[in-house]
């Protein structure tokens, strides 16, 4: 399960070299309600993934695909990265 209090305490301690990596992708909340999941970042914006083709639902899957969404742009960028290096699996 996400320790987002853990998650939260990472991201706010990361050193100077890596912290543009985190700049407005710190969760400030989320929603976890199947088929979907919802976070609230710290810079106002969310993000909503929803399970695909079938899959159960999954906490942990929902809040990693959130956060590369919102990393790649909130787009469907991150699904094109994603088929590129794990196939239509």
């Amino acid at each position: 399960m996400v320790n987002l209090t853990e998650f939260i305490a990472y991201t706010a301690g990361v050193d100077a070299a890596t912290e543009h990596i985190f700049t407005g992708v710190r969760p400030e909340r989320v929603i976890f309600s199947d088929p979907a999941t919802v976070v609230f970042w710290a810079d106002g914006t969310k993000t909503v993934v929803k399970v695909q083709n079938g899959e159960p639902f999954d906490k942990e899957k929902g809040f990693a695909m959130a956060f590369i969404k919102k990393f790649f742009g909130n787009k469907g960028r991150y699904n094109e990265l994603l088929k590129k290096f794990c196939g239509d699996s």
